[in-house]
């Protein structure tokens, strides 16, 4: 396989410590599974991997895993701080920190996130202790993981912040529109993009959406349709419309098993037309919200 640019693609492994994604139909990977999968995604050259202090027992099964594969030197990885840890001060911030690092096995941290926008009405106070920890080796960036364009603009108005995390694909293009990711290039700060496939939902067949997801059926049979037009499966779609018209972001995947890592590195191969982001953005320009942040569905 000729891979292209996987630099830029990350390793989500919130499914190494909780069953995640509506459309997860393997459940949570055991040891071996998380191995094979950190393994397949290790061999299409993915460096960076991305967990959370919140994700049940995800940064100490993959710290397990990068440690017995030897890779714990060269990978990088992102966390996010537990969204009721106690970060009350310099000392309580950097245990935070250390806990990670221990759980992991890591000597340093690619990026430490705050796990919940909310949490930057705080930065004035958390910035200075997170920056403490870029000063002392363990941590190359701080920023936030936020679900609202506003959240995003918010984070980008604060001093020290340099790697944001946030929701975007081909429904979700609310901080294309905010000028997200213009502002984030000219001030230097990463954006690493997640739920390519919204959790698994645009990957079902609209007859198989949740009750409580009724409103993305027309929407999921739009997309059907610009699939048919552009000789694409759903996910190649999905993953040429981020990878095309986001060029400077990383691009964050999940995988249930070793072969789902695989095929993503396959699609992420796959060439699309030159028109296909314009023919996106033409197509789905208002999607609800609530179908957007999972956080608001009712399952």
């Amino acid at each position: 396989m000729d891979v292209r640019d996987t630099g830029r693609l990350v390793l989500g492994t919130a499914q190494f410590g909780l069953r995640y994604g509506v459309a997860n139909a393997t459940g949570r990977p055991d040891r071996a599974a998380a191995r094979g999968i950190v393994d397949a995604a290790w061999g299409l050259g993915v460096r960076c991997l991305d967990t959370a202090q919140a994700y049940g027992e995800s940064e100490a099964v993959l710290g397990e895993v990068l440690r017995g594969g030897g890779l714990a030197r060269q990978a990088q990885v992102v966390t996010k701080t537990h969204p009721e840890a106690d970060l009350s001060s310099r000392e309580a911030v950097s245990r935070c920190v250390r806990g990670s690092l221990e759980r992991l096995g890591l000597a340093r941290l690619h990026g430490v996130l705050l796990h919940r926008e909310e949490a930057l009405a705080r930065w004035g106070e958390l910035g200075p202790w997170l920056l403490s920890e870029v000063e002392a080796g363990a941590v190359e960036r701080v920023g936030v993981s936020v679900y609202s364009p506003e959240g995003a603009l918010r984070a980008l108005s604060l001093p020290g912040l340099t790697l944001i995390q946030l929701p975007t694909n081909v429904l979700d293009r609310r901080f294309e529109a905010a000028g997200v990711f213009e502002r984030a290039l000219e001030q230097g700060v990463a954006i690493h993009i997640r739920s390519i496939f919204l959790q698994g939902l645009l990957l079902l067949p609209a007859e198989q959406a949740p009750a409580g997801l009724a409103e993305a059926v027309p929407h999921l049979r739009r997309l059907d349709g610009l699939c048919a037009e552009a000789g694409l499966s759903r996910a190649a779609l999905a993953l040429a419309y981020v990878r095309d018209a986001f060029p400077l972001a990383a691009v964050l995947f999940g995988a249930e098993t070793a072969a789902q890592v695989r095929e993503n590195g396959d699609l992420w191969n796959v060439a699309a037309s030159d028109g296909l982001v314009d023919i996106v953005r033409s197509v789905f320009q208002s999607v609800p919200a609530k179908l957007l942040n999972p956080s608001l569905w009712k399952l």
